[in-house]
């Protein structure tokens, strides 16, 4: 379980660089930034299911989601309102899909986090 939880991780990290190679410039960094963020998610999950203390991770993962998420929405904002001035080339369009669809995912993710956090809490609790 480690292992495939490690190798996870690694995976995740991988995305998210690979996302701020090719767009990083476009977006400001969100991807890597939204990477790092489901990485400390997936880490406090893990710590938590082992039973560990994963209380230090909630702080800078809940950073890392909010401060993606609210670059996320201003750049989909900031392309609405282009893209409503009539003032939009193709990565304009571009832009707006992908981050819509990245704030999306996040909020999903944000959600089953919660979800997960709170099962534990009561496992915990139950015990």
């Amino acid at each position: 379980m480690l292992i495939e939880s490690a190798l996870g991780i690694v995976a995740l990290i991988a995305v998210g660089m690979v996302f701020d190679k090719y767009t990083g410039g476009a977006f400001g960094g969100p991807p890597a930034a939204f990477a790092a963020g489901i990485a400390l998610m997936a880490v406090c999950a893990w710590l938590g299911q082992a039973g560990k203390n994963n209380k230090m991770f909630y702080v800078p993962m809940v950073f890392m989601l909010a401060a993606t998420l609210c670059s996320l929405l201003i750049t989909v904002k900031n392309k609405i309102v282009i893209i409503g001035a009539g003032q939009a080339l193709w990565g304009d369009w571009f832009q707006l899909i992908f981050a819509a669809a990245m704030a999306i995912l996040a909020l999903f993710l944000v959600a089953e986090g919660i979800q997960t956090f709170k099962k534990q809490k009561l496992s915990k609790a139950s015990a």
